[in-house]
């Protein structure tokens, strides 16, 4: 078995969930161009309680790790909402 540097390793893994996340970027905005009534349904259930959070910056900002989202308690269920939303958004915005 190889030991590769933890930097390698690193790299690798990031190279992988970038993939993984350009990927599933794909998929949600087709998932929310073929529902175009449910996503603006959607838009303004979500935009309360998104007003309500009182942060500048991105929810993608707000749910990092490096913001210690993840320390927040913060879900796989609401990073799954955020990436939504700013799917949405983008989508309402071209649209």
């Amino acid at each position: 078995m190889m030991n590769y540097p933890q930097d390698l390793d690193d790299l690798e893994n990031l190279h992988t969930v970038c993939s993984y996340w350009s990927d599933f970027l794909s998929c949600t905005s087709a998932a929310v161009a073929d529902c175009q009534d449910e996503a603006v349904e959607l838009w303004e259930r979500l935009k309360i309680p998104a007003g309500n959070l009182n942060y500048r910056g991105s929810l993608f900002e707000l749910c990092s790790k490096d913001n210690g989202g993840a320390g927040l308690g913060f879900g796989m269920g609401l990073i799954v909402w955020a990436m939504t939303l700013s799917k949405l958004v983008m989508w309402l915005i071209v649209e």
